[in-house]
């Protein structure tokens, strides 16, 4: 459940469910998502939104592990597990009084805290492969990224994270269905981050990000000799994630290793 997206006026209703007859409309019964995620997971995207009134309830939910509907007498049992995931503070909003303390710890049970994309860089190429590969079908068109292009969403900041990069992944398909993204064609705020770096490389330049990482991948391995942990400080990624991409990309380590002269 969005809790950001919802108008506060129905959140309820939505979140707990209503009894025919509970307010204008109720025409039957409806069960809330909290009462349909029984045995199974109820996620809150953006739980920091909720308002004051609604995290009271949720509080009560979880500490009885029961909801009663708008407008009923009864409360139902539920058991179900509860995600809940935010991009703002919430310790900084119980400072503030506009998130209550109490839920803050109930729901503080196990934290995992995802990076920014900014901090993983090592993650862009896979990512902008999947969105790429994910919505090419839908839209029944592909493009290539050449080289420039590819450099500069990997030095991009990427404020908005994921979800930025999903939109311009739909955004280049849906302008330059079939073409090879060139600088020119980004997002002006991309470009501006910083001027891609020359690539000087014999013949022709590859039109795929794989081609384009396989390239990358070799020339690092070249320079350092086939020293992984150097290549992966040179490529700015993990030594971990430098060995699995070599798997995958099928390149011959032991081709740039060298060689030690014979006694």
């Amino acid at each position: 459940m969005a809790c950001g997206a919802i108008p506060e006026g129905i959140i309820e209703s939505e979140l707990f469910g209503h009894v025919k007859g509970a307010f204008t409309g109720a025409a039957t019964d409806a069960p809330g998502l909290i009462a349909q995620s029984h045995g199974g997971t109820l996620f809150l995207d953006e739980v920091g939104e909720l308002p004051l009134n609604m995290q009271t309830r949720l509080l009560r939910f979880l500490q009885q592990k029961e909801v009663r509907p708008v407008g009923g007498t009864k409360p139902l049992a539920v058991d179900a597990r509860v995600i809940a995931a935010t991009n703002r503070d919430l310790r900084e909003m119980v400072k503030a009084k506009t998130f209550r303390e109490d839920l803050f710890y109930r729901l503080n049970v196990v934290n995992l805290k995802l990076p920014p994309l900014r901090e993983r860089r090592d993650d862009i190429p896979a990512l902008l492969r999947h969105f790429l590969d994910k919505h090419s079908p839908r839209l029944k068109t592909k493009v290539t990224v050449s080289p420039e292009a590819f450099s500069l969403l990997t030095r991009y900041r990427w404020p908005g994270n994921i979800r930025e990069m999903e939109n311009l992944v739909l955004q280049l398909l849906s302008l330059y269905p079939g073409e090879t993204v060139r600088p020119e064609m980004l997002p002006g705020q991309v470009v501006e981050e910083g001027p891609a770096p020359v690539i000087s490389e014999p013949g022709e330049l590859p039109l795929s990000l794989r081609e384009y990482e396989v390239m990358a991948v070799r020339r690092a391995l070249s320079r350092c000799k086939g020293d992984v942990i150097a290549a992966s400080r040179l490529l700015e990624v993990g030594k971990s994630t430098l060995y699995r991409r070599i798997g995958e990309l099928k390149i011959d380590l032991e081709a740039f290793k060298e060689r030690q002269p014979e006694a």
